[in-house]
């Protein structure tokens, strides 16, 4: 009963007899505790609301997909040797490749990665180009002889016009990557020489540079339960020589099914645009402006937009819209269909992404191509 009623004392704001010596070796009576552990914080985690994904959303998980040696007709030159990783699409000069997404959005996208100093030899194509610079600086060259410079910090994007000549270099690290969008149809027209200098090196090629040598046949990778797949076949060139797995028959190139690949390379014969110097500033957007301008162009055949989007810890991001919608992670971690996806990994036609627990920067690609390849994206930019 005394110690009912001295308990009962305490409770009342009266003091035990041995407080003092409580309060020395039992830390919740300091007088941080209440601050320590506030009680009305309701530990528990709201259901999450996510939405069915779409018929056709799927991902492809960066760390699972081998990059390609050789894979265009310039690797075969020296200080243009880099690996691709193909996403969306074919890799131009290049008709056997399989893509990581089976069905196209109307583009063909590629990672490009290379030794600092090196990068792609001068080209045009009949639609336009969009370069985005992943993790390094890159120096954009233009003009006929690619004797005028723009440059490109990390995440910043340039979109070159149709028919004029340009090329990339890497100005920061080795294993520095671009990203690039080719919309349409995976036709290109390579500068004066080139080709003669990779067939000098070791190149089959036709006279506009596709390449004809292949691999065995290969099917196209299907998505697993996870919507992520990893492509096993590393190369199908290896610059500077041959190997057992390159050498086909002249009857293998001659056939009909790799002409009919050869052909959906072919481009159109167009006249060069010309490009004076600081004319492709005006075509640079860049990711510490983004509030300013962002890229979004059209043509006869639909309209293609690239932003960034920044979200922070735990913040929501829902496309609205018809468009096509892709989203590539540039910093931090998303969460798309309770699934976890970080760095480069590539969301296709997602509904809604939240931020992991620290800031995420997304590239978005909203477009509305047709999801074929035989057009000429060859919107009309130099008449704004």
């Amino acid at each position: 009963m005394a110690c009912l009623s001295g308990l009962q004392s305490w409770l009342c704001g009266g003091k035990l007899e041995d407080e003092t010596t409580v309060k020395q070796r039992t830390w919740s009576n300091e007088s941080t505790a209440e601050r320590k552990v506030p009680l009305n914080v309701v530990w528990e985690v709201p259901p999450s609301e996510c939405p069915e994904p779409r018929p056709d959303f799927a991902v492809a998980k960066y760390s699972k997909i081998k990059p390609l040696n050789a894979a265009l007709l310039d690797s075969y030159i020296d200080g243009y040797q880099r690996t691709t990783t193909l996403f969306f699409g074919r890799i131009v000069s290049n008709p056997d490749d399989l893509p990581a997404f089976q069905e196209p959005l109307g583009y063909n996208m590629t990672y490009n990665a290379m030794t600092t100093g090196n990068g792609n030899a001068l080209h045009r194509h009949n639609s336009v180009e969009i370069f985005v610079a992943l993790d390094a600086p890159f120096e954009i060259a233009y003009g006929s002889h690619g004797e005028f410079k723009a440059l490109l910090q990390p995440w910043d994007l340039v979109a070159c016009p149709a028919e004029v000549i340009h090329s990339y270099k890497n100005m920061g690290h080795d294993g520095g990557q671009i990203l690039t969008f080719l919309c349409g149809k995976p036709a290109i027209c390579w500068a004066d020489g080139v080709v003669a200098q990779a067939r000098a090196n070791g190149a089959v090629c036709d006279d506009s540079g596709i390449l004809l040598k292949h691999a065995p046949a290969k099917k196209a990778p299907a998505l697993s339960a996870d919507w992520s797949f990893e492509l096993d076949a590393p190369s199908r060139q290896s610059t500077g020589g041959q190997t057992a797995s390159t050498v086909a028959s002249e009857t293998e190139v001659d056939d009909a099914e790799n002409l009919k690949r050869r052909l959906e390379l072919l481009g159109m014969e167009a006249p060069e645009c010309i490009m004076n110097e600081g004319e492709m500033n005006q075509f640079v957007f860049r990711y510490a402006r983004q509030a300013e301008r962002s890229l979004s162009i059209s043509s006869s055949d639909g309209t293609m937009a690239v932003h960034w989007k920044d979200l922070q810890p735990g913040e929501d991001y829902a496309p609205a819209g018809d468009e096509d919608t892709l989203l590539i992670v540039l910093k931090g971690s998303i969460i798309c269909q309770h699934r976890h996806y970080t760095h480069l990994d590539v969301i296709k036609q997602p509904t809604l992404v939240t931020a992991g627990s620290e800031p995420a920067t997304l590239l978005v690609a909203r477009s509305t191509l047709p999801h074929n390849l035989s057009f000429f994206f060859d919107a009309n930019m130099m008449a704004r």
